[in-house]
């Protein structure tokens, strides 16, 4: 666990070295993806704190395997872009061929493309698909939370089933890189960038 920024804690978990992010406001807490549950249960229950929201980014195992024993305590609901429905199904069946041992099946809220808020938290969904058909990307107090949309200096695969190369990139130009230069982008693997550093610095993309 590091704290990346003074509300924004980080996990990165199992062998895909999956990023898991915290984020607290007056003790309430939001989860972005969870790759394993007990680390994020942990830091709940040490500090106190209140889990208001679960949001998953899509539905690819590495970022959903710790998801019901997250929300076991809490019944709330997680929420996804039912067009990874198939990834969840997908997921259900490959987990323990990657060295999960927590079943990803759970219920979840259908979320679209707007603006909603989660107790203390005003969140921006972006429907950024490409790496998944449901990816979705989080803007939350001018910070991106992208998934595996965009990494730093690079993007996120395309050949898995609901991938598309020419759609992952339309979503980066069409609805990441025309967010302010400033804007601080937190991926689902690798490194924290900004929106700048990515026009400078990322092949995959020509501005």
């Amino acid at each position: 666990m590091e704290q990346i920024l003074s509300n924004i804690f980080r996990f990165t978990l199992s062998d895909f070295y999956t990023n898991n992010y915290c984020i607290i406001k007056n003790d309430k807490v939001l989860v972005i993806d969870c790759t394993i549950s007990y680390p994020i249960i942990n830091f709940i229950k040490k500090n106190n704190l209140k889990l208001v929201g679960v949001i998953l980014t899509h539905g690819h195992v590495d970022h959903i395997c710790g998801v019901k024993n997250l929300i076991k305590e809490t019944h709330i609901k997680p929420i996804l872009n039912n067009l990874d429905d198939i990834q969840i199904k997908i997921s259900q069946q490959i987990y323990r061929e990657y060295g999960f041992t927590e079943l990803p099946e759970f219920e979840y809220n259908h979320i679209e493309e707007g603006k909603i808020r989660i107790d203390e938290f005003e969140i921006e969904i972006i429907h950024t698909p490409g790496h998944t058909q449901g990816s979705i990307s989080l803007i939350i107090d001018k910070i991106l939370f992208s998934g595996d949309t965009i990494f730093r200096e690079s993007i996120g695969r395309t050949d898995l089933i609901g991938g598309c190369f020419n759609t992952l990139i339309n979503s980066i130009k069409q609805k990441i890189i025309i967010l302010p230069e400033d804007t601080i982008i937190l991926p689902g693997h690798g490194e924290l960038t900004t929106v700048k550093h990515e026009k400078v610095n990322n092949p995959f993309i020509s501005v």
